[in-house]
């Protein structure tokens, strides 16, 4: 039967944007496909290559509440190969006035106590031996190791150092309040020797007004970072004290913090004082450009939203195995990191633009990656005293929360914004794990909301049905197909109404449920041109 309502099935072909502003204008309808080119909304999601998005998974606590509730400053996975050539891993972390450890069992035992409270502190391993530090320069806090079997200060005389990294067979530090942009080196082969023979350290641009906030070992050399005023990044070169040389790589760029600084791909990533993400490789082929950051979409967020003053706590961690990266980051008020910023990197293998999305439901104020099982993990160490696992296979927080799960589009015109059209009904496609519901909102012009809940598992419901299936729904399923589960749902928008522009948005919100949306289409009927 002819019909005047064209249906229009929309794509995800970007992710979350605060800078492009709130409007699409123009796109295309002849295709009967469009693109969106980003959301205005991401929130306790990631994207998928299909072109939609599915909801994060959910968390588990490991162990009991500790020290009262208080924050989880930092954790980390700690393995040491034994002479007998067997590997003990070891989970450690800051909490209040201690670092404990747990030995695999989810129970946490002191390892040291009578800390300074609240310090962000910095893990590494050198020879089987866990260096502990932190940003205190409280004698108290002075670094520490532990090897197993035996917790003590680090041995020797090394300087007070805040953070430390492995490289070419030595331990370098700094982050030494009362020489800030002194770098030293240890002995080789030997963390615990700071004065002997081969030990040392270089001087990085001293009274420049900056100190050194990060190090990492990259590409066969040592980066060294400054901050948090003018910045500058530098290169360590060499092999031994006989020639280490440093080379200044870049000026005009800072380092907010050590625990920023990840590794991604061939790539090395930091953030700065502004929030911003920065590549070496874009730094290096660029210069200190603010399109050059991958934050370069949600910049405007960053500036109306982060806690600056605290922002030299914030954690960045790499997911490989689902091609993420995870930078826990402080907004509004907080006094700790309270939002997960998540980059989706996947997409460059497919030639589109790499998307962001943000985690709001995760209490992860420090993250570590981990290794389980001989998989990847991430853990996360929570505002409440918690260690938790994350992204886990169900969907709730520490089984008793749910997820706040949304996706918000742009306002669309459809190609014009003096033309009325009216909505006449919407198509869901999607893979529901079961008859979990998903609530669809829409926004025409200046009438704020209409809202109608769908269930993924039913076929065609009427605008407001409960949406109960039964016998006659048609759903194609793994056991009748052997492939993932796949519907569409169709829904008769009676009350759809009229509108020049238009604004969609998914939420599921829901304990224990899912959803993974492919796309989405909606058919409209193109009404009258009028200026009123």
């Amino acid at each position: 039967m002819p019909t005047r309502t064209q249906h229009i099935t929309h794509r995800f072909d970007g992710g979350w944007a605060t800078d492009f502003g709130a409007l699409v204008s123009g796109l295309p309808t002849q295709t009967s496909e469009i693109r969106l080119p980003f959301v205005l909304e991401a929130k306790n999601i990631f994207w998928t290559l299909d072109g939609g998005f599915r909801k994060i998974g959910g968390t588990a606590v490991v162990g009991a509440e500790q020290e009262s509730g208080a924050t989880i400053m930092g954790v980390y996975d700690y393995w040491r190969i034994g002479a007998s050539g067997s590997a003990t891993r070891r989970k450690v972390c800051h909490v209040g006035t201690k670092i404990k450890e747990d030995q695999d069992t989810g129970t946490w035992q002191d390892l040291f106590s009578s800390l300074t409270a609240d310090a962000h502190p910095n893990y590494s391993t050198f020879n089987d031996l866990l260096i502990i530090a932190s940003d205190s320069s409280s004698a108290a806090d002075a670094p520490r190791s532990w090897d197993q079997t035996t917790p003590q200060n680090l041995a020797g005389t090394p300087p007070n150092f805040a953070f430390s990294v492995e490289h070419k067979n030595r331990l370098w530090a700094a982050g030494v309040a009362t020489n800030p942009s002194r770098l030293y080196y240890s002995v080789a082969d030997d963390p615990e020797d700071w004065i002997g023979t081969g030990s040392g350290f270089i001087d990085i641009s001293a009274g420049d007004g900056d100190e050194i906030t990060g190090l990492a070992s990259f590409k066969n050399e040592l980066w060294v970072f400054k901050g948090p005023n003018k910045g500058s990044i530098h290169r360590i070169t060499g092999a031994s004290p006989s020639d280490f040389a440093r080379v200044v790589f870049v000026h005009g760029l800072a380092c907010i913090g050590h625990s920023t600084i990840v590794q991604l791909r061939d790539d090395l990533l930091f953030m700065t004082p502004s929030g911003s993400i920065r590549s070496l490789k874009a730094t290096a082929a660029f210069g200190d450009y603010n399109d050059t950051a991958i934050t370069n979409h949600i910049n405007t967020w960053l500036i109306d939203n982060l806690n600056f003053s605290k922002l030299y706590q914030s954690w960045a961690v790499a997911d490989p195995a689902n091609s993420l990266l995870y930078i826990s980051v402080p907004t509004g008020s907080s006094t700790t990191n309270n939002v997960v910023l998540v980059y989706d990197y996947q997409f460059q293998q497919i030639g589109r633009p790499d998307r962001w999305s943000r985690i709001t439901d995760w209490d992860t104020h420090s993250l570590a990656s981990a290794i389980n099982a001989g998989l990847p993990v991430i853990y996360g160490g929570g505002a409440d005293g918690y260690v938790r696992q994350v992204n886990i296979s169900t969907r709730n927080i520490d089984t008793t929360g749910a997820i706040d799960s949304r996706v918000q589009t742009p306002h669309l015109n459809y190609g014009s914004s003096t033309q009325y059209k009216t909505f006449a009904d919407l198509g869901l496609t999607l893979s529901p794990t079961g008859n979990e519901s998903v609530d669809f909102e829409w926004i025409r012009d200046s009438i704020r909301e209409n809202a109608i809940v769908l269930n993924q598992g039913d076929a065609t419901v009427e605008l407001g049905d409960s949406g109960s299936p039964d016998s006659a729904d048609f759903m194609l399923s793994i056991d009748e197909l052997g492939g993932l589960i796949f519907n569409e749902v169709y829904a008769d928008m009676e009350e759809g109404g009229s509108f020049r522009w238009i604004q969609y948005q998914f939420v599921q919100d829901s304990i224990d449920d899912d959803i993974h949306l492919y796309a989405f289409s909606t058919g409209l009927q193109f009404d009258a041109f009028g200026t009123e």
